[in-house]
């Protein structure tokens, strides 16, 4: 196995994004190959996003059976699945902001602004429901690997260079969901800039749930690296984490006081 295949088109099922791991796996060994998923660029900003399968199932289900699936006892969905949505919200709500100018009196000058947070923001709001089932799909991979035979030296070994590969692709699909979420402050500040003034509390919640999306994610992505053995991916991708943090840090500063200064 190399890393999660995040296109595949089976069927799955919802699972946590950070994965339990046991102890006696977290042992060191050789560095694996892992293979990123397939990015294709964002129309309009040239950012990134999954090129996978059509929309997960996520989109069809009523808000009141994921809200009662989310609360049962059961490990499925989990905060994965439910940060990538936070963003999916955020998206949205900085695309209503925007439409609310489109067209209006006052707003001449932002529609070309207002046009592309609709344009970007749409884009984005896939991109996390994508992230939403890729999310669940790292999580089976981990699973599966868990569950390899481990009777000889041999299957042993197989197992925990597997478990390697899937705990990196099980970091890798949060840490996704992380840079998304900053693109979704970014996309909040936009809105809370040129979009309805009417509407600046929107921006608002829409950076809040930004946030929700980038630091729910960011814990997954540290459980899932706790994991991993080589010691230079670890550093790396923690520290691309460490930055990310803060440059989101700094955006939810940036729409803070734009609210609040509009109230």
């Amino acid at each position: 196995m190399c890393g999660v295949d995040v296109r595949s088109d089976s069927p799955v099922s919802w699972h946590p994004g950070g994965a339990r791991r046991p102890s006696a796996d977290r042992s060191r060994v050789s560095p694996r190959v892992f293979r990123a998923p397939s990015l294709s660029p964002l129309p309009e900003d040239g950012g990134t996003y999954f090129r996978g399968p059509p929309l997960p199932a996520l989109v069809s289900e009523s808000l009141d059976s994921l809200l009662e699936r989310i609360a049962a006892n059961t490990p499925t969905p989990g905060g994965g699945t439910v940060s990538a949505v936070c963003g999916a919200l955020s998206a949205a709500l900085s695309r209503m902001v925007a439409n609310l100018a489109v067209g209006k009196q006052g707003y001449e000058a932002a529609q070309s602004d207002v046009a592309a947070i609709e344009a970007r923001g749409r884009a984005l709001q896939r991109r996390f429901l994508e992230l939403a089932e890729a999310d669940a799909k790292a999580y089976d991979v981990v699973v599966a690997a868990m569950r390899m035979p481990k009777a000889t030296d041999a299957d042993r070994a197989a197992r925990k260079g597997a478990m390697q590969d899937a705990y990196r692709g099980a970091t890798e699909v949060p840490m996704e969901t992380v840079r998304a979420a900053i693109e979704a402050l970014e996309l909040a500040k936009s809105a809370a800039e040129k979009g309805n003034r009417s509407a600046i509390t929107d921006a608002g919640v829409a950076a809040l749930l930004a946030q929700a999306a980038m630091r729910g994610a960011s814990l997954n992505v540290r459980i899932n690296l706790a994991a991993v053995a080589d010691p230079l991916w670890r550093e790396a991708v923690e520290k691309d984490l460490e930055g990310l943090l803060e440059r989101g840090a700094e955006l939810a500063h940036a729409v803070d006081d734009l609210v609040r200064a509009r109230l």
